[in-house]
């Protein structure tokens, strides 16, 4: 039998707000774990970007041109790992498979 997870994600200037929880009938024990990300993320993008069956996070960093990638790995991680994208900075990332059945990250760049 599988357990069933509840999570809301938040966003502030540089962490992204994590409160998880294991869905136990009509109550929610929620968890928090603040993940650092870059400068100014927006928007996230969900999926299981490594192919281990857990759904990971991708954020943008508008601020500092890069995306935090969070892989997941079933518990509560601490830091986002902060990959540089390019010099006009990330507006949006979206979860996409090209061709190879394997979810890869894309994205919308500032000119």
């Amino acid at each position: 039998m599988t357990k069933e997870f509840r999570t809301i994600i938040c966003i502030s200037w540089t962490t992204l707000l994590l409160f998880t929880a294991a869905a136990s009938g009509q109550t929610f024990p929620f968890h928090r774990a603040d993940i650092h990300t870059g400068t100014g993320p927006q928007r996230v993008a969900v999926g299981d970007f490594n192919n281990d069956g857990i759904s990971d996070i991708a954020a943008p960093n508008y601020a500092e041109g890069s995306v935090s990638i969070l892989l997941c790995n079933g518990g509560i991680t601490s830091n986002a790992a902060i990959v540089p994208a390019g010099p006009g900075g990330v507006i949006k990332v979206y979860a996409t498979d090209v061709t190879d059945l394997i979810l890869d990250i894309s994205g919308y760049f500032a000119p």
